[in-house]
């Protein structure tokens, strides 16, 4: 089990993830602060870091041995079955699966859509 949080603030960019493992904290504070380990400038000069084909959008996740880019899709994430997902599927939870669904067919008895006044 581990637990990340990042933190942004104008200057200072706070990075730390803690597991039971894995101990790792990084920070960069405002242009004459704390510059992080002599000779790393990046998070690819850290060990146990393995930064490959970097796109857009990319998160760290643990792999069980390193840290590596990650690009999140619904389709990477354990309570979500898009098997089925098509054109103007939308995600239903279910709770026998306890997993959210692409469907594009409510038939469900406790779904209501309720769409206001005409």
């Amino acid at each position: 089990m581990s637990r990340q949080t990042i933190t942004c603030n104008n200057d200072e960019i706070n990075i730390q993830v803690k597991s039971q493992d894995i101990d790792i904290s990084l920070s960069r504070v405002g242009p004459q602060g704390a510059q992080g380990p002599v000779g790393v400038s990046t998070v690819e000069g850290l060990d146990g870091v393995e930064i490959t084909d970097v796109q857009e959008g990319d998160i760290l996740l643990h792999d069980g041995t390193n840290f590596v880019n990650h690009q999140l899709t619904t389709t990477s994430l354990s309570d979500v079955d898009n098997t089925n997902r098509a054109n103007g599927s939308i995600m239903v939870y279910n709770s026998s699966t306890q997993k959210y669904e692409a469907t594009s067919q409510l038939q469900n008895p406790d779904t209501s859509i309720i769409g206001g006044s005409f």
